[in-house]
């Protein structure tokens, strides 16, 4: 899975939860959709996807590709396998007004809440004093994977070295 899919992904997922609306994850691969919205009394197949900006323009890629023994292929979606798409798209430093809200998301309980928030405030150019010791606090939570770093630290060690050296006191606590 690529970054900006989790990125999006997690988006979906915590937007929809402040709204209240369940959110469900297909048990199996295979489906067009990544999320199902419970919107009560319907179900919506959702689609995430990362947008990219030309100026003021957002664009949205409506399909996906994959690589073939012809080489790619390009699928478009169609209304009977989803219902919407939901799509983020990267605004840097515009986006500091909701540095607060992702500082907020350093302190869930989910690890993948917690990277994505470190990543998101890596890239708006956040004050690195409040954030830097939030995601050193979850560097030390996260757990291995036979021995390798979990994807989660690896996010939250590329956010820090977004801060640069406004990450400087984190280096200590790194090497440890």
């Amino acid at each position: 899975m690529s970054e900006h899919f989790l990125q999006t992904f997690f988006g979906a997922v915590h937007a929809a939860s402040k709204l209240h609306i369940g959110v469900f994850k297909p048990l199996t691969d295979g489906e067009r959709y990544d999320l199902i919205f419970d919107l009560r009394p319907k179900l919506v197949r959702v689609q995430c996807k990362w947008a990219t900006r030309y100026g003021e323009v957002v664009v949205i890629r409506c399909y996906s590709c994959r690589r073939t023994a012809d080489g790619l292929m390009r699928r478009g979606y169609s209304s009977d396998e989803i219902d919407a798409i939901a799509a983020l798209a990267s605004f840097g430093s515009k986006a500091i007004a909701a540095a607060s809200q992702l500082t907020d998301r350093l302190r869930s309980t989910n690890d993948n809440v917690r990277s994505m928030a470190a990543v998101g405030l890596a890239r708006m150019r956040a004050d690195p004093e409040n954030v830097v010791p939030l995601i050193l606090t979850n560097l030390r939570r996260s757990s291995s994977s036979n021995g390798y770093p979990a994807p989660t630290s690896q996010m939250n060690l590329w956010a820090l070295g977004e801060f640069g050296s406004g990450a400087r006191a984190a280096l200590p606590a790194i090497f440890c």
